[in-house]
């Protein structure tokens, strides 16, 4: 049964924003070299937010990249006890920038929110 403080803090969220999850795949190309091309993996409905106060000075002290939080409706896609993904493999792409993928959260072990931990990648085009 949900309680009710996580049934209003996800009616809280508003999943309006369109984000694709894109996989890094090695593929050969006309003079049969092979080489590393992103692929769509997973398009879905998401809700996002820019990094703010502590988690934001947090992501800082690493870099000085744009930070995001990006939260999904649970997906199997995206559940690592369950496929075997890697972030290094993964990339999102939100409002035409590209975004690496720094960590996926299945929230709770509870199979009901993804929390996706993203940083920009400055200069990169897709």
């Amino acid at each position: 049964m949900i309680d009710k403080k996580t049934r209003v803090k996800d009616a809280q969220m508003v999943y309006n924003k369109k984000i694709t999850i894109q996989k890094k795949t090695t593929a050969r190309n006309e003079e049969g070299i092979y080489i590393d091309t992103w692929m769509d993996y997973v398009s879905v409905y998401a809700y996002a937010k820019k990094l703010y106060g502590k988690e934001y000075f947090a992501a800082a002290v690493v870099n000085a990249q744009d930070s995001l939080k990006v939260y999904v409706r649970y997906i199997s896609k995206l559940d690592s006890s369950k496929v075997d993904i890697s972030t290094t493999n993964l990339r999102m792409i939100f409002e035409n920038q590209t975004y690496d993928i720094k960590n996926i959260d299945d929230i709770g072990f509870e199979n009901r929110t993804i929390e996706i931990l993203v940083e920009s990648q400055r200069g990169d085009a897709l």
